[in-house]
C-alpha cells in the first residue's frame, strides 16, 4: 500500500510541476501562441495517457474531457483566434466543473453514485485553479499587456481575481499532508494572513476607482467579513462544529464561487440574451438550493439521531462505565451503518458477525461520515469520502497508519438492546502518540 501512495504522490506531482510549467510558457510568456489549441490538447491527451498507464481511470476521463472539449470550441467558435478560443474554453471549463466540485458535496447525502466521486473532489477543485489560471494569465498577456495594475482597472477582473486568489490557497493545501502535519495555531495565523492580505489588496484596487456602485464593494467587504467569521474560534466553533483549522481555510471555496459568479455575470453575461442570463441565474441557484436542502436534510437525520436515544432513556453502569441503549439489536442490519449521538458526539454503530462496532462518526481524514462506510476484505471499516481505513479492533488504521485513529467505543448487548459506551475506550498501546486528527469533534 505504501508503494502504491507513494506512486500515485509522485504521479500527481509530475502533473502539477507539468501544468505549472504550461501555464507559465503558455499563459505567462505566450510561447505557445500561434499553435496554443494544439498544445493544450496535446498536454491533456499526455496527462490521460500517463494516467492511463498507472490505471488512475478518473484522471484519464477528466484529462479526455477536457482536451474533447477544445476540440469542440474550436468547431463551436470558428472565428476565434488560438488565443482568444484557449483563454474562453478555459474559463467556461473551470466555471462548470467548479460546479460540479459544490455539488458533489451536497447530492452525496441522498445519491450513493455521487458518494464514490467525494474521493476525486480535491482533484476537480485542482483542476479549476489550473484552468482558471490559464485563463487569468493569457488574459492579463493578451489584453492587459502582462500588468495586472491595468487589468484591476475593470472591477469584474478584480472579482476573478479574487476567485483564483483564494483557488490558489486551497489549490496548495489539498495535499494530505497539509492536514494531519500543520498545527491547529499554524492554520489559523495563515487563514488570517491570508484573509488580511486580500483586504488590503482590495482596499488598494477599490480605493483607486471612486464612484464604484456600491455592490462592488460589498462584495469583497463580505468576502473579508465571511473569512474573518469562519476562522476557527469559541463563537463560531458552537455555531459551525464541523469546521477545524483545515477546514477553515477550505470554506473559502464558497467566497471563490461567488466571486466567480459575480465576475462571469459582469464580465459576459449581462450583455447576453434573455435565455442566458436566466440559465445563468438557475445554475447558480441549483447549487445554492442544493446546499439547502442538503443542510436540512443533514439536520433532520440528527434530529432523528438524538431522538432516538432519548426515547429508549436506557441506560446502564458497568465497571463504573456509564452506557447508553442506542436502539433494539433487531433495528441493525449486518454490517450497515446507524448514526446516534451520545452526549453531543455523532457515533457510528454497525453490527458485526458476533458483536457491534461504535466509533466517532468522524472520519479522521476530513470527518467523512463513518456511518456510510463499508468494509473491505480486510475486514477494515472504510470511509466512504476518501478511503481511509479503520481496524474494528480498536478504531486505528492498518499497520502503515496506525496514529490515524477516530474514538473507539465499547458496546454491550442487554435485554435485546445495544449499549454504547460513553466513554471511549483507551489508545492501544502501539499508538502512545494519537493523531491530531483524532479527537472526538472537529
Amino acid at each position: 500500500m505504501a508503494a502504491v501512495n507513494l506512486r500515485e504522490r509522485w504521479r500527481i506531482r509530475g502533473i502539477l510541476i507539468a501544468a505549472a510549467g504550461f501555464i507559465a510558457l503558455g499563459g505567462v510568456a505566450g510561447a505557445f501562441d500561434v499553435f496554443y489549441l494544439a498544445a493544450v490538447v496535446a498536454f491533456f491527451l499526455i496527462v490521460a495517457a500517463v494516467s492511463a498507464a498507472l490505471r488512475a481511470w478518473f484522471d484519464v476521463a477528466l484529462a479526455a474531457v477536457l482536451a474533447v472539449s477544445f476540440i469542440v470550441a474550436h468547431f463551436a467558435f470558428p472565428d476565434l483566434d488560438p488565443v482568444t478560443l484557449v483563454l474562453r474554453t478555459a474559463a467556461i471549463d473551470a466555471f462548470l466543473l467548479f460546479h460540479a466540485v459544490l455539488l458533489i458535496g451536497p447530492w452525496s447525502w441522498w445519491q450513493k453514485w455521487v458518494m464514490r466521486l467525494v474521493t476525486h473532489r480535491r482533484h476537480l477543485g485542482v483542476t479549476v485553479f489550473l484552468l482558471a489560471e490559464l485563463h487569468a494569465t493569457t488574459v492579463v498577456r493578451s489584453y492587459y499587456n502582462g500588468q495586472l495594475t491595468e487589468a484591476f482597472g475593470a472591477v469584474f477582473t478584480f472579482f476573478g481575481f479574487t476567485a483564483t486568489y483564494f483557488l490558489f490557497f486551497l489549490a496548495v493545501t489539498s495535499n494530505d499532508r497539509w492536514q494531519k502535519h500543520v498545527k491547529e495555531r499554524t492554520w489559523q495565523i495563515a487563514h488570517l494572513m491570508m484573509v488580511l492580505g486580500y483586504a488590503a489588496i482590495a482596499w488598494w484596487v477599490l480605493s483607486r476607482q471612486p464612484g464604484l456602485p456600491w455592490w462592488t464593494l460589498a462584495l469583497p467587504a463580505g468576502t473579508v467579513v465571511y473569512g474573518l467569521l469562519v476562522v476557527r474560534n469559541p463563537l463560531t466553533a458552537r455555531i459551525i462544529r464541523r469546521v477545524w483549522g483545515w477546514k477553515q481555510m477550505h470554506a473559502m471555496v464558497y467566497a471563490a464561487y461567488a466571486m466567480a459568479v459575480a465576475h462571469v455575470w459582469a464580465g459576459v453575461v449581462q450583455y447576453q440574451g434573455r435565455w442566458l442570463q436566466t440559465a445563468f441565474v438557475l445554475l447558480a441557484a441549483f447549487v445554492a438550493g442544493s446546499h439547502l436542502v442538503g443542510l436540512v436534510l443533514r439536520w433532520s437525520g440528527d434530529r432523528r439521531a438524538r431522538e432516538r436515544v432519548i426515547k429508549l432513556g436506557r441506560e446502564l453502569s458497568e465497571g463504573g462505565v456509564r452506557y447508553v441503549a442506542v436502539a433494539r439489536e433487531d433495528e441493525f442490519q449486518p454490517r450497515v451503518g446507524e448514526k446516534f449521538f451520545l452526549d453531543g458526539r455523532p457515533i457510528a454503530v454497525f453490527k458485526l458477525t458476533n458483536r457491534y462496532l461504535a466509533v466517532s462518526n468522524f472520519c479522521a481524514h476530513q470527518k467523512g461520515p463513518l456511518h456510510k462506510g463499508s468494509f473491505n476484505a480486510a475486514g477494515h471499516l472504510v470511509c466512504p469520502w476518501h478511503g481511509w481505513e479503520y481496524s474494528t479492533k480498536d478504531g486505528c488504521g492498518p499497520p502503515a497508519f496506525r496514529k490515524d485513529c477516530v474514538p473507539f467505543y465499547p458496546t454491550l448487548t442487554r435485554d435485546g438492546y445495544v449499549y454504547v459506551s460513553t466513554q471511549r475506550a483507551p489508545m492501544p498501546p502501539d499508538v502512545p502518540v494519537p493523531s491530531r486528527s483524532a479527537g472526538d469533534t472537529p
